[in-house]
Formats: structure tokens, sequence, C-alpha cells
């Protein structure tokens, strides 16, 4: 794919970057989240233009990062996470509870 006169590689993506142009900008023109993280951009910059828990979470973000900038238990089981990393990130037993994981075993 080209935009801006270059493809959607990782050296345009990070030349892009640093002349300034916007995530937004560079999502619109076709780069992958993996491409933008990989150029800096800030995970709450990839959230903000509308990459998925899940397209995050195949990008490499732990769930520990995805729940810090505000995806929900619900979001993140719905991810893939399991109910031992989601506990792990911080996630009460109600809020496991609400997103549908079972209780836990004693």
């Amino acid at each position: 794919m080209w935009h801006f006169g270059f493809e959607c590689n990782q050296v345009a993506c990070t030349a892009l970057k640093a002349e300034g142009r916007s995530c937004l900008e560079l999502r619109k023109a076709g780069f992958s989240v993996t491409k933008l993280k990989q150029a800096g951009y800030e995970l709450s910059q990839l959230k903000e233009v509308g990459f998925t828990e899940l397209g995050l979470k195949k990008a490499g973000f732990t769930c520990e990062q995805l729940k810090a900038v505000g995806f929900t238990c619900s979001a993140l089981k719905f991810a893939g996470f399991s109910v031992p990393v989601l506990r792990q990130a911080g996630f009460t037993e109600e809020q496991l509870k609400s997103a549908g994981c079972k209780k836990r075993k004693r």
C-alpha cells in the first residue's frame, strides 16, 4: 500500500512520525498498529485513533497496559486474556464476575 508517496513499511512509518505526522494520519494511510507502535506512538494514542483491544493485544501490549488506558475487564476478556491474567492485572473479583468469568475455585 502506498500513501504520502511511501510504501507502508516501518522505515516510512518512522520517517513520517519524525516529520510530525499524527497517529491518526498514519492510521488512515494504512499503517498497522504494530508499525505505529514500533514507530513510537503511545498506547493511549493508538487507542484514541480507534485500534481495538484485540488489535492492541496482537501488537504486544499486555493486559496491565491495556487496563491502564481504560479498557474494561469485559473488553479484555473478549480480547482473549485469561482469568488469571485479568486477575494479575488488578481486576477485582466483582469486575471478573461482571465480565462473565467463573468464580475462582478454592
